[in-house]
């Protein structure tokens, strides 16, 4: 198919995905204590650096147009924390962090284990479901979640999904 070879674009742009969808959290909380002059500086940096990465579009074309996106998000997004983390005490917890990290890493072996094993583009619906299985599995045993995140899962989702979600993942 004509659109098959863009796996590489999406895969590229789903490793920078959690900082893509964290950042604007991060930005508002700059919102809140009034620093939208910090914010306008911040806004800058991803154009700064885009420029500045311009020859990864020349050799790599639409990835490096990807690689481009993904670090300027990146680099902005460490360099927004670091100026919250001078406003407000910012608290991780690095072993959970490890273990979502560790989740992941676990998830992408398995689906790549299954299409080596047999790939075809019309099972792409299974390595999504397979994908998504093995990544919440693998958050269980991890015991990455405690009982007030699945009461905040309830929440979000509703008490039906809630209740899937949940026995999911706790035990």
């Amino acid at each position: 198919m004509e659109y098959e070879g863009g796996y590489t674009v999406l895969s590229i742009l789903s490793i920078f995905a959690l900082v893509y969808s964290i950042s604007p959290a991060f930005s508002n909380l700059l919102l809140i204590y009034g620093k939208t002059v910090t914010i306008l500086l911040l806004s800058i940096i991803p154009v700064a650096v885009s420029l500045s990465t311009i020859p990864l579009l020349w050799l790599f074309g639409l990835n490096g147009l990807a690689l481009m996106k993904g670090l300027s998000m990146l680099l902005s997004f460490i360099i927004s924390l670091y100026v919250l983390s001078r406003v407000v005490e910012i608290k991780l917890d690095k072993n959970v962090l490890l273990k979502i990290f560790s989740s992941s890493v676990i998830m992408a072996l398995a689906v790549l284990l299954i299409e080596y094993v047999y790939y075809s583009e019309f099972l792409l619906p299974l390595y999504v479901f397979v994908g998504g299985l093995v990544y919440m599995l693998s958050l269980r045993f991890l015991n990455v979640f405690d009982e007030q995140d699945i009461l905040f899962l309830r929440q979000v989702f509703g008490a039906k999904i809630g209740l899937i979600i949940s026995r999911i993942m706790l035990y």
